[in-house]
């Protein structure tokens, strides 16, 4: 059985952990949303450069080659983002995997601690009949 005290340490325990993953997430949350600004601005960028060029296209094979050139800085930009992405998400799995194998490391001793008392074996006490020896007979003769 926990202590009031005991009960007390284990919620701030509780919510020591919680305050940590909270921080996390925002960290996180605030990673992802400056790699939208990032990615926002770089595309805008981007496109009006893009747009300023096709405007700038004389013939139809001139487009074909502009819009085959376009191709690949879009396709590199998205590898990236997906990459940045990727670790940024890597990184909140792994900081809330440590902050589980930290509560659960924690939380054995008092698991033990409350099973402890539940699973020592019942005193052996011996009954009335083996005390006197009624139920035992010898050999007949």
């Amino acid at each position: 059985m926990m202590t009031p005290e005991q009960f007390a340490q284990f919620q701030q325990q509780q919510l020591h952990a919680l305050h940590e993953l909270t921080l996390k997430y925002v960290s996180s949350i605030q990673l992802l949303t400056e790699l939208h600004l990032q990615h926002t601005k770089n595309s805008l960028e981007a496109h009006s450069q893009h747009h300023q060029e096709l405007l700038q296209v004389k013939s139809l094979q001139e487009l074909v080659q502009l819009q085959s050139k376009s191709l690949q800085p879009v396709t590199e930009k998205l590898t990236d983002y997906t990459h940045h992405l990727y670790n940024i998400f890597l990184g909140l799995g792994q900081e809330v995997t440590r902050l589980f194998d930290v509560q659960q490391t924690q939380a054995k001793p008092q698991e033990k601690a409350q099973v402890a008392p539940t699973t020592l074996p019942a005193p052996k006490t011996k009954t009335a009949s083996t005390k006197s020896g009624a139920g035992q007979r010898g050999p007949s003769a």
